[in-house]
């Protein structure tokens, strides 16, 4: 009955941990864009929506509407995920680690010494998993967070057609027409 018990302690610890409030992600902002001009500008903003041909930027509280004709390249701002990974990581190996130990030592003799010896190599399995999984995680999320260049200029309509779909839908307005 204990060993139920302690999975559902960990099933409810990884469920709390996904949902929306704490590390799960909700939609409220745009992807952050800095935008390469064909005549040298710079902009930089937050994308609230994508026109037929056209990027609605939002630009220290004022709405920019830049043409993609105008482009030379986008940089697509991405912020690393590394901690929320990690932790993911951390709680998901953790919780591996353990049962693994649990299921693979649940055999042998009922004395003190054989339990007391499965608890202590279970916990170093739910260490190790932890570990593990913590380095995974944090790689993993590290890694999300790399930021993406899109060439624009030269690119025939249909790939910049492509380009501006992909975009519309990292909008804060997906919508937006």
């Amino acid at each position: 009955m204990r060993k139920n018990k302690n999975i559902l302690l960990a099933v409810a610890l990884f469920l709390f941990l996904s949902s929306d409030g704490l590390l799960g992600k909700t939609k409220g902002h745009g992807v952050e864009l800095h935008l390469f001009m064909k005549d040298g500008h710079e902009q930089a903003g937050e994308l609230i929506g994508v026109k037929e041909n056209c990027l609605i930027l939002c630009q220290s509280g004022i709405d920019l509407s830049v043409d993609i004709k105008e482009l030379k390249m986008i940089k697509v701002l991405k912020k690393a995920h590394a901690v929320q990974g990690a932790i993911m990581g951390l709680v998901i190996g953790a919780v591996a680690g353990g049962v693994g130990g649990a299921v693979y030592l649940s055999g042998g003799g009922d004395d003190e010494w054989a339990n007391f010896h499965r608890i202590i190599l279970t916990i170093i399995a739910s260490a190790a998993g932890g570990g593990i999984g913590f380095l995974a995680g944090g790689i993993v999320g590290a890694l999300q967070g790399i930021d993406e260049t899109i060439k624009v200029e030269g690119r025939p309509e249909a790939e910049i057609d492509q380009i501006l779909s992909k975009l519309r839908r990292r909008a804060r307005i997906p919508e937006y027409r």
